[in-house]
């Protein structure tokens, strides 16, 4: 397998990040969410869209780094400080295409977004087992329950303490 480069997107990146999270949503959420959601044909639009505005934002507090393999981005992932408690660090995007699971490409992009020396919290599906059990192995524990207001499925609520000393 080729190496893995680690990145800060760029805004020539937008298509490639709108096409990730379109492929990586159908592989983690199909028969979770609503296949109108999935199929929806507007759905990469609204990605590119969303990448564009995130990219062109020059937000000092978000953190985005993208992975790439053999020039292909494979992998991204976001934090940004929470709107409840500015001092807890929120993971709000980590996804990788479905033939990058098991590599560690998952755990480069979320060491590259949350240090270990920050508190964190993110929302996952409830009925996702596999994401679940990654956050756990990171240190992250249960919290509040809420249904999606876009999807309607229960979201699950993850925190994690700081695991190192500053």
């Amino acid at each position: 397998m080729s190496s893995l480069v680690i990145r800060t997107p760029e805004p020539s990146d937008v298509a490639g990040l709108a096409d990730l999270l379109v492929q990586a949503w159908n592989k983690a959420y199909r028969g979770l969410i609503p296949d109108t959601v999935l199929d929806d044909p507007h759905a990469w639009s609204r990605r590119h869209r969303m990448w564009s505005i995130m990219l062109a934002e020059a937000d000092p507090e978000r953190r985005i780094a993208l992975a790439e393999r053999s020039g292909k981005i494979v992998g991204v992932g976001v934090s940004q400080p929470s709107e409840e408690d500015p001092k807890i660090r929120s993971l709000s995007i980590l996804y990788v295409l479905a033939n990058e699971y098991g590599t560690g490409t998952g755990q480069v992009l979320f060491d590259a977004v949350i240090y270990p020396d920050e508190p964190s919290d993110l929302w996952v599906a409830e009925p996702n087992p596999r994401a679940q059990a990654f956050y756990r192995k990171n240190g992250f524990v249960d919290g509040k329950t809420r249904t999606s207001e876009h999807w309607g499925i229960k979201e699950k609520q993850m925190m994690r303490l700081a695991t190192a000393s500053s």
